[in-house]
């Protein structure tokens, strides 16, 4: 059932309910603790840690980076581990701490590398070239972006074909080298289609997913309700 609820989550949090994710992250967080699986407590966390990232309470979303990266360490859970450095890194960014940024999202890199978490990796690449954007460290951008691309590609993960393709554009307008940044920017919009049309039907899937479950919950409260009412009965009748 813990699990189901965390499903549940990643649902509400996908269609920007972060409320409702809230409260289903918490529920299976407390799961988790009762059956003491760390792992799952983990996941738990650090899914409330990107539902706070996403509200722009990033003080609090990095406190429960923090405390999933406690419990990943703590079962030397290295796919959890990478997650958690990852989740951290990009806290650290949206505070403008660009050093720790890059430090714990080259630590995530590492970690993918060796795993061989290809997809995973590659927001690594993408987020570290788009760090040194940032940090007018373009040759580095440059770098790092194109190892993304070049590995989004390999794999064929669209959206992130498109965000290396945006970043790349937006790294060659800095340089004023418009020419390319044309080119980054026509794959961009070419890619961007397709990607929105995946995303409208994953949101479509989720939305009917949520809607199978609300009925079903709706059915066993009606089929709970009546056996309470036929028991009220039954009891009634022995008394008579």
């Amino acid at each position: 059932k813990a699990w189901s609820l965390l499903g549940l989550a990643g649902v509400y949090s996908d269609l920007k309910d972060s409320e409702t994710a809230l409260q289903y992250y918490q529920k299976s967080l407390e799961l988790f603790k009762q059956a003491n699986f760390k792992h799952g407590e983990a996941v738990a966390i650090s899914g409330m840690g990107n539902v706070y990232q996403s509200i722009n309470q990033n003080e609090k979303a990095l406190d429960y980076h923090f405390r999933s990266l406690e419990l990943n360490q703590s079962s030397k859970f290295k796919v959890g581990i990478s997650r958690s450095f990852s989740d951290i890194g990009t806290c650290y960014e949206d505070f403008g701490d660009y050093d720790k940024a890059l430090e714990y999202n080259l630590k995530s890199l590492e970690i993918r590398q060796q795993t061989g978490y290809r997809s995973a990796a590659i927001t690594n690449l993408v987020n570290i070239g788009r760090i040194y954007i940032k940090t007018d460290k373009f040759e580095k951008a440059n770098e790092f972006l194109q190892r993304a691309l070049a590995e989004a590609k390999a794999i064929d993960a669209k959206p992130k074909i498109c965000t290396a393709n945006q970043l790349l554009a937006d790294l060659f307008e800095k340089n004023r080298d418009y020419k390319k940044a044309l080119a980054y920017y026509k794959e961009f919009y070419a890619f961007k289609e397709r990607v929105f049309s995946e995303e409208s039907k994953f949101k479509l899937l989720n939305l009917q997913t949520i809607h199978k479950i609300e009925t079903s919950q709706k059915e066993a409260e009606i089929y709970h309700l009546k056996n309470i009412r036929l028991t009220m009965e039954n009891e009634r009748k022995s008394e008579e």
